[in-house]
């Protein structure tokens, strides 16, 4: 992990409340899932969204173990969503078929091979695919992705670290407790 997530803290909060890490996996999915059906009914109604099937489409790192993926997709099943209605997607697979749906007209062609990198908040991915089908667009992994816990998130801690060897910490301290926002 990375040193700025405190373990301790985590677990003591879990412990508090009573709950493990799948707890609170499922926990915040059955949130998402019943606000995104609340949502949709109100734009819908109930009726069109309760006669009309749902997918769900998790993404997940590109470096995660098939033991993480199935776990996430457990956690969705105890969320309220059905097994076959969810489809588990690493991040750069989801962001490439966007991406190449979204540049319609392109002159992609059957075996064209892309590379993604996915830098996102908590990991950075790197990977290479292959155009399997145009119709229906489909992609296929050229070679097994890279990444590391190298994201956005880090970068904000450096820069913090940064900035409180620059200025001192009591300074960044004032600073926090002054201003709207950090």
């Amino acid at each position: 992990m990375p040193k700025f997530v405190d373990d301790t803290s985590i677990a003591s909060y879990l412990k508090t409340h009573r709950r493990n890490v799948a707890d609170a996996v499922a926990d915040f999915l059955a949130k998402v899932n019943d606000h995104t059906r609340k949502k949709l009914c109100a734009r819908y109604s109930e009726i069109f969204v309760n006669s009309t099937e749902i997918r769900y489409f998790l993404t997940v790192p590109a470096i995660w173990s098939d033991i993480a993926k199935d776990a996430t997709k457990e956690a969705a099943i105890r969320a309220g969503m059905r097994a076959n209605q969810i489809t588990i997607i690493s991040e750069p697979e989801a962001a490439a078929v966007y991406t190449l749906k979204a540049i319609q007209p392109n002159r992609l062609r059957l075996g064209d091979n892309i590379v993604v990198c996915d830098a996102g908040g908590g990991t950075v991915d790197l990977i290479s695919y292959k155009i399997a089908s145009l119709s229906p667009l489909a992609i296929e992994e050229v070679q097994v992705g890279t990444g590391d816990l190298c994201g956005s998130v880090f970068l904000n801690v450096r820069f913090q670290d940064h900035v409180r060897q620059r200025l001192g910490p009591a300074e960044v301290a004032e600073f926090k407790s002054t201003s709207r926002g950090l």
